[in-house]
């Protein structure tokens, strides 16, 4: 008598028991994964929440649409400055004249310019760059206020400046748009450097290292 092996019927039935049960897992756990789905989709809605959809070199955020027209008029207040003398911070280290670089804003048409004490610090000589000119003019210092870091010089020679305009502090929101202009590292004395950012916060000390 032929007797079944276990690749007979009673082994084709177990394995076909076998896949009828994987089946019935898989649809069981696809029934579960669609339920917490919805209930995820649902809680999501009752709590009006957005889902966004992030795809590579594409922002969520507004940015800021008129950073051209912010330049054209607020770039000719913006001047370079140069500051000589043996206490100044970035020059040689022998004993030549040394010297230290910046940015300044003009405040007043006749010429007076708010600047950083740190860049004129000890300075003997201060030149001024406007915008867009290759011409230095000579600046005395006027006052100045180390612990703000802050110094006003006035420029001789140039008349009929551009001063800037100044907002209200008072109303400013963090998360607000903001551009940063000047002669960062002193790489062009003519074409000032641009970046943007926001109000990061608001009432906030910060330390800087230094000797003073």
């Amino acid at each position: 008598m032929d007797s079944d092996s276990a690749d007979g019927p009673q082994g084709g039935n177990t394995r076909r028991g076998w896949i009828g049960v994987v089946l019935i897992a898989v649809l069981v756990g696809a029934a579960t994964g669609l339920g917490v789905g919805a209930g995820l989709a649902a809680t999501i809605r009752a709590h009006n929440a957005t889902a966004i959809k992030f795809s590579p070199n594409t922002s969520v955020f507004r940015r800021m649409n008129n950073v051209q027209s912010v330049l054209a008029r607020v770039l000719p207040s913006v001047v370079a400055i140069q500051a000589f003398g043996p206490g100044c911070a970035s020059g040689p280290l022998s004993g030549r004249t040394q010297f230290d670089e910046g940015s300044g804003m003009i405040l007043t048409p006749d010429g007076e310019i708010l600047t950083n004490d740190h860049v004129i610090a000890n300075a003997t000589q201060i030149r001024v760059t406007l915008h867009g000119q290759k011409t230095t003019y000579p600046a005395t210092l006027l006052g100045t206020d180390p612990s703000y870091d802050v110094a006003l010089l006035q420029v001789h020679g140039p008349t009929t400046l551009r001063a800037v305009s100044f907002g209200v502090s008072s109303t400013i929101q963090v998360g607000e748009d903001v551009l940063a202009i000047g002669n960062a590292l002193a790489l062009s004395q003519t074409t000032p450097s641009v970046t943007e950012g926001i109000i990061s916060a608001e009432g906030r000390s910060i330390k800087a290292a230094g000797d003073n």
